[in-house]
């Protein structure tokens, strides 16, 4: 990968069922997240869409990560069998969509982040009472 820049996840990922659910498919799943360009919601479920939907091949897939095709395909297999992405086999490869994708992770409030419609005291009338 030729560029590198930062991007949201789940925290939650990282407890003791995900790890045994994904094992070192994390590799994969975590760059389907950050390759999400796009999201849809289907049946109350939002889908994150790799790339644009454009297919990729299982050869293409191991030049990235730098391992072969089969662990690739070992790799896809875990994920979608354990439902964290959905792929679509195309004529020109494999369409890959993420389950609950990185904008669909992060939903909390920053504390540090005031709302908009907050009462502020004015610093003048502060200064007039003391």
């Amino acid at each position: 990968m030729s560029h590198s820049y930062p991007f949201n996840t789940y925290s939650g990922l990282l407890t003791p069922e995900h790890y045994k659910n994904i094992g070192n498919a994390i590799w994969l799943f975590l760059w389907c997240v950050s390759s999400t360009t796009t999201e849809k919601e289907k049946d109350g479920i939002v889908w994150g869409i790799v790339k644009g939907n454009k297919p990729h091949k299982l050869s293409d897939l191991s030049e990235i990560f730098n391992v072969n095709e089969k662990t690739v395909r070992r790799w896809l297999d875990v994920l979608e069998q354990h439902e964290y992405i959905r792929i679509t086999r195309a004529p020109y490869g494999l369409i890959l969509t993420v389950k609950n994708s990185k904008r669909g992770f992060f939903e909390r409030v920053d504390k540090n982040v005031q709302p908009e419609n907050r009462e502020w005291t004015k610093v003048s009338n502060l200064i007039k009472i003391l």
